[in-house]
């Protein structure tokens, strides 16, 4: 796994060992870029559950202000920090340790988060397994870091695409199918 293009472009990245996390593919994760590179330049990110953190820093690498990583693995979160550094980028991000429901109440407490903070981008790559998407759209619903700017974007199992896990005030404006997986991308509206 590396960055695919930016400031950090080639250069490889970690994974957290075991087969806790799954990491987006470089072919995946460059499609994704592609459709969203025009968003990135000064944007504030937000990656849940970010595994080795190759989101926010794809992100970061291309431009992006800043980068919060919430992941609640310790293994994953010293690999997030040593990508972090490797790459460079660790002035621009901030790495919270904690489970991801748990996260986004107090991502809006300066001290998770700038008080005035409005992410313009949040990646959510949840386990396939759990029904993590109805929970963590439904937390984010009424945050006020999310604005109708804001754009989500959601990575579910292709055999997923019922949308009976969005809640009310989400719109999915653009679907993604790689094969197993699809990218949903979401905005309040």
């Amino acid at each position: 796994m590396r960055v695919i293009a930016g400031s950090c472009g080639s250069l490889p990245l970690k994974t957290p060992p075991g087969y806790k996390t799954r990491p987006t593919s470089d072919r995946v994760k460059e499609t994704l870029f592609n459709i969203i590179n025009p968003l990135i330049a000064d944007s504030v990110v937000l990656d849940l559950f970010a595994g080795s953190g190759s989101l926010g820093i794809e992100a970061l690498s291309r431009g992006a202000r800043f980068a919060y990583f919430v992941e609640k693995s310790g293994e994953a979160c010293r690999t997030i920090n040593e990508n972090l550094e490797f790459t460079g980028l660790f002035p621009y991000a901030k790495v919270i340790r904690r489970d991801v429901a748990a996260a986004i109440p107090l991502l809006a407490k300066p001290e998770q988060a700038e008080s005035t903070v409005k992410f313009d981008i949040v990646f959510i790559d949840p386990p396939y397994q759990g029904g993590y998407e109805k929970k963590v759209l439904s937390l984010l619903i009424g945050q006020t870091y999310i604005s109708n700017e804001s754009l989500i974007i959601l990575e579910v199992k292709n055999d997923n695409v019922s949308r009976k896990f969005l809640p009310h005030g989400f719109v999915v404006e653009r679907e993604m199918n790689y094969g197993s997986s699809q990218h949903l991308f979401i905005r309040k509206g």
